[in-house]
């Protein structure tokens, strides 16, 4: 399951561009989605993944947190955010 789902979430970012965890979960058929802590440690474990930033999330109720958001090592926009800083 490991290797199939590293290439998997590779293929999407590679797709897609940068996108937080639940975004990622979205794009996998229901019946195979990984869970939270599954992608999570695939993404943070892995050096082909790039945490490059957070994004804040509004709460339903009330209040709001934060998701970090991941992009593919090869992706080009992550180089355009590398050439802005």
């Amino acid at each position: 399951m490991k290797r199939r789902l590293k290439n998997r979430v590779e293929r999407i970012l590679l797709e897609n561009g940068p996108l937080t965890t639940m975004e990622i979960i979205s794009l996998f058929p229901w019946k195979w989605a990984p869970t939270n802590n599954q992608l999570s440690n695939t993404l943070a474990k892995n050096n082909c993944f790039k945490k490059i930033g957070l994004r804040r999330i509004k709460g339903f109720v009330s209040g709001s947190y934060k998701v970090c958001v991941w992009a593919h090592v090869n992706d080009r926009t992550l180089n355009l955010i590398n050439e802005e800083e």
